[in-house]
């Protein structure tokens, strides 16, 4: 019952396209916003060419887009205030809202998984990466579980057959594996086809595994959205602009989004399909949430408990 009604430490604000541009006007005085990220990968994209477009312009925001290197740093920014939002994963704001601070997931960014296993050119399959050490951004993490579901699909189980290197973003695990220090690593678009073209071997697309999971949200605190609706509801709407233009302007947004994230246009033509076709969430609120709310009770390692749940409202 628990499960049924999502009691996971906070209630997720789920603001469909009709709802955000059906609110009457709001005064748009100019704002400056911080959304926190991560990496520059491919999913990520179209939260700089909102930028670039001039789509938060359109709403009076001026947003600043740090790139922290991990999606911990993301967390700790907006955790400590220094950023209003943060894309990063359902589970670290699900286990932010359970330590204590409450928190809220705002839209859907990433529908779909863009990682695959890259390996040290000796390494063919994924069977060959037993007693090997592989990087992730963490242990615990929803993208890892996902790692150790392909693993584990290949006979490899965590941890009798193969060690979890924690270690930062696609970017540090890259420079990780052309270093030798590790046998593979989890690596996101577009990195995975720079890991190609250096000669270390691609042994598999994680989201092959799993091709139903929302993988990054924008979040943000409860006190804060509380307190800046307006913002928030700005925010959003500069958001739905920005996918709804990718999605009416294909080519040009393929072109947009592929020159931020440095991918060719072929794979941003594959990889556009895991961006939402409006910004709405709905496809994280239905599908993806019931696909994925299985593995984030281990994946989190939380004990749901409807007396610990957390409630919020805007």
């Amino acid at each position: 019952m628990a499960n049924h009604k999502l009691a996971v430490g906070y209630r997720f604000i789920l603001f469909c396209t009709a709802f955000v541009f059906g609110l009457g006007a709001i005064e748009c005085r100019s704002e400056n916003l911080t959304l926190a990220v991560s990496t520059l990968t491919y999913g990520h994209s179209p939260l700089w060419v909102a930028q670039r477009k001039g789509f938060y312009g359109q709403e009076g925001l001026e947003v600043e887009i740090p790139a922290l290197e991990s999606g911990s740093r993301a967390m700790q920014a907006l955790l400590a205030g220094s950023a209003q939002l943060a894309a990063t994963t359902p589970e670290d704001l699900i286990r932010a809202t359970e330590a204590g601070t409450p928190t809220v997931i705002l839209a859907g960014v990433l529908n779909g998984l863009t990682h695959s296993l890259m390996a040290n050119s000796r390494i063919k399959r994924v069977s060959d990466l037993k007693g090997g050490k592989v990087a992730a951004s963490s242990v615990t993490g929803s993208v890892t579980y996902a790692l150790k579901l392909m693993l584990a699909k290949n006979n490899l189980h965590y941890p009798k057959d193969y060690l979890i290197i924690q270690s930062g973003g696609s970017g540090v695990r890259f420079a990780a594996l052309k270093g030798g220090g590790i046998d593979a690593a989890l690596v996101a678009e577009p990195l995975a086809l720079v890991a190609e073209e250096a000669g270390l071997s691609n042994v598999g697309f994680v989201g092959d595994y799993l091709p139903h999971m929302q993988v990054t949200v924008i979040g943000v605190r409860s006190d804060w959205a509380k307190a800046n609706r307006g913002l928030v509801v700005r925010y959003l709407k500069g958001l739905v602009r920005t996918f709804r233009w990718l999605y009416a302007n294909k080519e040009e947004g393929i072109e947009a989004t592929s020159a931020i994230a440095k991918v060719k246009r072929n794979s941003a033509r594959a990889d556009i399909k895991s961006i939402p076709k409006d910004g709405s969430g709905r496809s994280m609120a239905a599908r993806r949430w019931r696909g994925s709310r299985s593995f984030w009770i281990p994946c989190t390692q939380i004990k749901f408990s409807p007396r610990r749940s957390v409630r919020t409202n805007m």
